[in-house]
């Protein structure tokens, strides 16, 4: 059995009894994945499950039809429940507070036989970019913390301490028309457990090799069923979306936050629209029973909040009128340092290049306390450089990627050197316009 890191020892909360029927329950779902024989399509076994991830899904991860359920003289017995169950549910491997509450959903639609189907319906997979924010959604995704950059790669302390900053997390995400998984893929995380253990160990990621006929079971380090999803935060020009879900037991609840809350950055208008769209529908479908409201969501946007985080960091100075603002990646021309999350601001006077944190993320030294949750997920800057738009001497695509685009400082003193940001978009349509922007920012602040 796994440690999940959310079990608390306590003979007040369940009984030896209780302790035991779990291990047996997360036991019969590892034996599953070990022994487990692929029964998709037979023209389909040796095609690679990482690169055709949606086809694995469809035809394997998720039951294609319901399991048949007997009872006797109407009522069914404790085994079939169990039996039906366990054919019913995904072919993931879960959390077992996770595997509770979806073993007690089946066990009320098979007792109450009045749900047409059992079973999951899947929806999409993909694969995003995210961070957790709060003591309880960090220990389901762990934080990936490196040192805090500079502008130049070097490392940032404050009063002789060194900073951290986290970095997003690489998941692949799988929605069913009742929950969201939240998929352990692979990233130096995962990379840097797996070297420690032999085997694969929860949470592993697909390995890269898997093919459909090895029958690998995908491992979840999180399940939020929709019906939990009780806030969707859209950020700041589209840029990312924040997910707050609460927790799906009353155990969960007392022991960590009434909130978990994952940013996911995308770093593309288009693709947050369509993500958006995506989770409201599915959501909206599990809180509206017939013609019962059964939940509420609510959709918001954190522009204030934005606009007064960029104002305290400038101070003195003012933000002014904000014409673009971008996430993407920040690198450099020598060293090994690959890559840092910064984001670009262009106002009517001047750009910034800055450090974007979330509240909850452990990122340092904004590391907020797990007893605020209404404020996870909020942003928080850092400057790592600035300068007027009259100090811009060029601005252009890179000439080897699409999505790279080179800025040009000068500096306002002769005895200091121009400043290049190289930086890196999250598409060539956000390197062109991030481009497009900055020029017309100049042409504006020339008039």
């Amino acid at each position: 059995i796994w440690d999940d890191g959310l079990s608390v020892q306590s003979s007040m909360c369940e009984s030896r009894m209780t302790q035991m029927n779990t291990f047996l329950q997360d036991d019969k779902y590892s034996q599953a994945e070990k022994t487990f024989v692929y029964d998709g399509p037979e023209g389909y076994k040796h095609l690679s499950v990482p690169v055709n991830l949606d086809t694995y899904c469809r035809c394997f991860v998720f039951p294609t039809s319901d399991p048949e359920i007997r009872s006797v003289f109407g009522k069914v017995s404790d085994e079939e429940i169990e039996r039906a169950s366990f054919e019913a549910s995904p072919r993931i491997q879960l959390r077992p507070l996770d595997r509770q509450v979806l073993d007690a959903s089946l066990r009320d639609l098979i007792t109450e036989m009045k749900a047409p189907s059992i079973r999951e319906n899947y929806q999409r997979v993909g694969r995003h970019n995210v961070l957790a924010c709060g003591k309880s959604a960090c220990r389901r995704l762990h934080p990936y913390k490196k040192s805090r950059l500079g502008f130049h790669g070097e490392t940032v302390f404050t009063e002789g301490k060194l900073q951290r900053a986290c970095e997003s997390r690489t998941l692949v995400l799988i929605t069913s028309d009742r929950a969201l998984y939240m998929v352990a893929d692979t990233d130096p995380v995962t990379t840097h457990q797996q070297s420690k253990q032999k085997g694969r160990k929860f949470p592993a990621p697909i390995p890269l090799g898997a093919l459909f006929q090895n029958a690998v079971w995908p491992h979840a380090v999180a399940r939020h069923p929709w019906v939990n999803l009780k806030k969707i935060t859209i950020g700041f020009g589209f840029q990312r979306l924040a997910l707050h879900f609460s927790p799906s037991t009353d155990y969960e609840r007392a022991v960590l936050d009434n909130e978990l809350t994952y940013v996911l950055t995308t770093a593309n208008k288009l693709r947050t629209i369509e993500l958006l769209q995506h989770f409201q529908g599915l959501a909206k479908d599990v809180m509206s029973i017939g013609q019962v409201q059964v939940g509420h969501l609510a959709i918001e946007n954190d522009d204030k909040q934005v606009l007064d985080a960029l104002s305290e960091a400038v101070a003195p100075d003012s933000v002014g009128v904000v014409l673009h603002y971008s996430i993407l990646e920040q690198r450099w021309k020598r060293g090994d340092r690959g890559t840092v999350r910064r984001v670009c601001v262009v106002t009517d006077t001047n750009i910034y290049l800055l450090d974007e944190d979330y509240e909850g993320d452990g990122s340092e030294p904004f590391v907020l306390s797990s007893t605020d949750p209404g404020k996870f997920g909020n942003v928080r800057y850092r400057v790592v450089d600035a300068a007027q738009l009259s100090q811009i001497d060029s601005v252009q695509a890179a000439t080897a990627d699409p999505k790279g685009v080179t800025v040009v400082i000068r500096p306002l003193s002769v005895l200091q050197r121009m400043h290049n940001w190289r930086l890196v978009s999250g598409d060539a349509d956000g390197a062109e316009k991030l481009v497009e922007d900055v020029r017309k920012a100049m042409k504006m602040a020339a008039m």
